[in-house]
């Protein structure tokens, strides 16, 4: 991320002098582009990254299952 960051940062210093930023300013763009980016590494953002796998296989089983009864009935 701070790779991301710096890269970021010396596309910026090719601007022209003109628009040069105190220190403050870089300092807020900093945690700025870090709060944007930064993702929570919690288990719970994982779980919600995940979540809707066991969903869909569920609901894929339960639509087989169906599928499959229903072609044993019509035998």
């Amino acid at each position: 991320m701070h790779e991301i960051y710096m890269l970021a940062v010396l596309v910026r210093g090719s601007r022209s002098p003109a628009a040069a930023r105190t220190r403050d300013e870089r300092i807020r763009e900093e945690q700025a582009f870090y709060d944007l980016h930064a993702r929570d590494r919690s288990a719970k953002s994982g779980f919600r990254r995940f979540a809707p796998a066991p969903l869909v296989l569920a609901a894929s089983a339960a639509v087989m299952t169906v599928t499959g009864l229903t072609q044993l009935l019509l035998r």
